[in-house]
């Protein structure tokens, strides 16, 4: 069953057996989601030894400038003083901590390094993901957590390679990482704005934004 739009009508699109990349990759044909099945998902500690690898310095230029472009596609659309919540904030926040020096208040939400659900009782003016939501587990659940988040007029901006047409799919460097377990086309986000009667716009490549 798709975990994002939990429809039946799954095919199999590749088998890898890649070595450490053993798995079956499906496709949702109502919602287009790609993913993988939950039998092939990493246990929660090696998800958390993953991400702890990654270069996630809050002040490493370079890690401040990869997030740059979904800042700069939020900000036209909130307002000064607004109050967001950085949603898969990772070890080390440096996004959130982008925000809030040009004077937004921040929230942070992770499961393995900022796991304070008390952040989730609260609404939001904006939520920001950046390279999160291809490590959600159950997407149909996490985007209804999100749309819970989010104030009616909220925006959410989402940062996360796309799966594009032009793409193939056993060779996309993409899916070679373990922890990532769905895949989002751009048909995937036209569902999902629908789905949440939100309205979608593309400003930038692998960066969607969404209007409550």
């Amino acid at each position: 069953m798709c975990p994002l739009c939990f429809s039946k009508n799954v095919l199999v699109v590749l088998q890898s057996e890649r070595k450490n990349l053993e798995r079956v990759y499906k496709k949702c044909l109502n919602c287009h989601l790609l993913y993988v099945p939950k039998i092939y998902h990493l246990s929660s500690a090696e998800q958390k030894t993953r991400y702890l690898e990654h270069n996630n310095d809050v002040d490493d230029p370079d890690y401040q400038n990869f997030l740059l472009p979904l800042k700069r596609a939020m900000i036209p659309h909130i307002t000064p003083n607004s109050r967001g919540i950085d949603f898969g904030a990772g070890p080390g926040p440096a996004l959130a901590n982008m925000f809030a020096a040009d004077g937004f208040e921040m929230s942070l939400y992770d499961l393995y390094f900022h796991n304070d659900r008390s952040v989730l009782s609260h609404s939001y003016d904006f939520v920001v993901t950046s390279e999160t939501v291809e490590h959600f587990e159950s997407p149909g659940l996490e985007f209804e957590l999100i749309n819970n988040l989010l104030k009616e007029g909220g925006v959410m901006g989402i940062m996360t390679s796309i799966l594009y047409e032009s793409i193939n799919i056993e060779k996309w460097y993409y899916r070679m990482d373990p922890t990532h377990i769905a895949f989002y086309s751009p048909e995937t986000m036209e569902w999902i704005a629908k789905q949440y009667n939100w309205k979608l716009h593309i400003p930038f490549k692998n960066i969607c934004i969404f209007r409550k």
